[in-house]
């Protein structure tokens, strides 16, 4: 058997890959040259970008080179809550029994050429109401003792009266003695403070300031 071979047949195939690898190396070279094209774009526009941006705020900078920055005071009322007590009378009354007030004197005097003792009580009711007075009234002899009696009087306020009393003897003194004083009730208002706390609202002026800008 006889094997023929085609002499082109080699050498074919040869340009065939050389001429595939130009093709695949010259895609690669453009796509990569597309590549950094592109990069380089995008960093000159960013560049664009940052310079736009410091002109434009160097130009609010100027525009704003006439305005300031003043501090306003103003007042404003704010709330709070105080615990505050009050005091409330409370009237209640009292009533009290009492003695009347009065005076006494007594006045001792002989009569009938000495041979009588006078004993002169005089008792004046001081007070603003009328009263039943029972005066003991007499004289003591030479020995100490007491020879009296009971006499009773009916006294209007402000008003004075004597009560007289005689005894034959030859030495001696006087004696007069109030032994019962009339009552009288006293009343009058006793105040006494009750307390009683409360939380109230009240309100003050409180300063506050702003800041505000002024062209």
């Amino acid at each position: 058997m006889k094997y023929h071979y085609n002499t082109y047949s080699m050498p074919n195939k040869k340009i065939i890959t050389i001429v595939s690898l130009i093709l695949v190396i010259t895609i690669i070279g453009i796509a990569f040259s597309g590549g950094i094209t592109g990069m380089a774009s995008l960093e000159k526009e960013s560049e664009k970008t940052n310079i736009d941006q410091d002109f434009l705020n160097e130009a609010a900078l100027y525009e704003n080179d006439d305005c300031e920055i003043i501090e306003k005071v103003y007042t404003e009322l704010e709330q709070y809550t105080e615990n505050e007590c009050i005091k409330f009378p409370y009237v209640e009354p009292v009533c009290e029994t009492g003695n009347l007030n009065y005076t006494l004197s007594k006045q001792c005097y002989w009569s009938n050429n000495l041979t009588t003792l006078n004993t002169r009580c005089s008792i004046t009711n001081i007070d603003g109401v009328e009263g039943d007075f029972a005066i003991e009234i007499g004289i003591i002899n030479k020995d100490g003792v007491r020879i009296t009696e009971q006499q009773s009087v009916s006294i209007y306020p402000r008003v004075t009266e004597n009560l007289k009393y005689s005894y034959d003897i030859d030495m001696g003194t006087c004696y007069c003695d109030v032994i019962d004083i009339p009552k009288r009730e006293v009343c009058y208002d006793n105040i006494t403070y009750t307390e009683k706390c409360y939380d109230l609202k009240k309100y003050k002026e409180v300063e506050k300031t702003n800041l505000i800008e002024v062209c």
